[in-house]
């Protein structure tokens, strides 16, 4: 309650601001820069779940003595091998001005969008497979199918087990990076995806669906979400009321 009407407090303020007075900020000549941690997450928000739900599915249905612990500790570790390489040793960067996304690897420039409504949502994973403004290649939804049928054949009567821990593995995972880059859950989302734009495939992927770039940003932080929150309202959009994607691909 007092979190919604926080929200509609500076909603107001703002729309004041915009209405009334030149107390908006000018983002040309203070833009808003945060942390992209997009390829961290292209790498182990699907990967990393998938894992562990077959962990969870193989420890509740089947009476094997596998070691658990060990192939747990296994993806954990490499998980941080992949924090390592892709955020921690390198440098990339979401900048807003007054009109455009940015997004900024090592000081170059790579992408720049305006805000576009039909793109927008928020999303528990990446909303990678859903179609915005761009339609995306056919490749794409093959791809996602053929990955629900291997499951279905695969598992067959424990395929809805196996969604079912899926999510359960994405919130966890989604729990402990939070709790690792803030050392507390204030301000954590279920939905902490936003996405700005149809994901970019590079030069050599992009019929494919594999290492999509340059499409969503990260809310690692409370702040970051109220500083992100602020910046579209002052472009016209309330981040809180666009669709929401709740698919796990």
């Amino acid at each position: 309650m007092n979190g919604n009407l926080k929200t509609h407090s500076l909603a107001n303020n703002l729309s004041a601001d915009k209405f009334g007075s030149n107390n908006l900020r000018d983002y040309d000549k203070e833009p808003l820069v945060i942390k992209s941690y997009e390829r961290f997450f292209i790498c182990v928000i699907y990967f990393v779940p998938l894992a562990f739900s077959g962990l969870f599915v193989s420890l509740v249905f089947y009476d094997e003595k596998a070691n658990y612990f060990e192939i747990a500790a296994v993806i954990f570790v490499l998980t941080i091998i992949v924090y390592i390489f892709t955020t921690a040793r390198t440098k990339h960067e979401i900048r807003l001005t007054n009109r455009y996304i940015e997004f900024v690897d090592n000081g170059t420039l790579k992408r720049r969008c305006r805000i576009d409504e039909e793109e927008l949502s928020l999303s528990f994973a990446l909303s990678m497979f859903v179609d915005g403004a761009v339609k995306k290649p056919k490749s794409n939804k093959i791809f996602f199918f053929i990955i629900a049928l291997m499951m279905l054949i695969a598992w067959q009567g424990m395929a809805v087990a196996m969604v079912f821990f899926i999510y359960l593995s994405n919130i966890i995972l989604k729990l402990i990076i939070y709790l690792f880059l803030n050392k507390n859950l204030k301000g954590f989302k279920f939905f902490p995806f936003l996405r700005v734009a149809n994901p970019s495939f590079g030069e050599w992927f992009q019929y494919k669906p594999v290492y999509p770039r340059y499409f969503f940003i990260y809310f690692y932080n409370k702040k970051v979400y109220e500083e992100i929150w602020r910046w579209f309202l002052q472009n016209g959009v309330n981040i809180d009321r666009i669709k929401r994607d709740y698919l796990f691909v």
